[in-house]
């Protein structure tokens, strides 16, 4: 190096010509360059640079939407922080069979198996600097709730039906919500 300055941690190896180390600063820098032949002839270049001080960024979402198996499944990936635009790659274990990862962070297609997934994203923005995050997705079966609709009940008469599922597996746990249409009616 014979003019300009190098970013602070990195040196440049007057035998092999490596530039190298690790940089522990930020900013704009510029050098020239010289090599010098055994016959003392020389050549020189300046040269230009940034380095960029990385910052966290977080993926989304968390947890993923379970897939549904034998159903088109589609959740794009998201990148807080960092310098847009983001390019993902799988890094670690696979997403269920039947689905894949774009570079744009699409997951999507068709899961052909219940089976659950771990898999690891690394999702690299346009500075180079990277996050990751490992998912699981869960692919479920479908599930058939009974009956179809429930029966009217009558206010001072003792109401009981009994509901039953398909496809959810031996121990089933039952949440009802405000939302069921059920209506209970007065006699005179």
């Amino acid at each position: 190096v014979v003019d300009g300055a190098l970013p602070a941690g990195l040196s440049l190896n007057p035998t092999t010509g490596v530039l190298s180390g690790t940089s522990t600063a930020a900013g704009n820098y510029n050098f020239s360059a010289r090599f010098t032949a055994s016959n003392g002839c020389l050549g020189e270049k300046r040269y230009f640079f940034s380095v960029i001080a990385c910052q966290p960024f977080t993926l989304g979402p968390e947890p993923l939407p379970r897939a549904l198996v034998n159903t088109l499944y589609s959740q794009q990936l998201t990148t807080t922080g960092g310098t847009p635009n983001y390019t993902y790659t799988l890094i670690g274990g696979s997403p269920p069979a039947g689905i894949t990862l774009s570079s744009g962070g699409l997951l999507s297609g068709t899961a052909t198996t219940t089976t659950p997934a771990n898999f690891t994203v690394r999702s690299t923005d346009s500075n180079g600097c990277t996050g990751t995050k490992t998912y699981t997705l869960i692919v479920c079966s479908p599930i058939t709730v009974n009956p179809a609709t429930a029966p009217n009940g009558t206010v001072g008469t003792p109401y009981s039906q009994a509901f039953s599922q398909t496809g959810a597996g031996a121990s089933p746990v039952w949440i009802f919500l405000a939302r069921w249409p059920m209506r209970i009616r007065s006699l005179p």
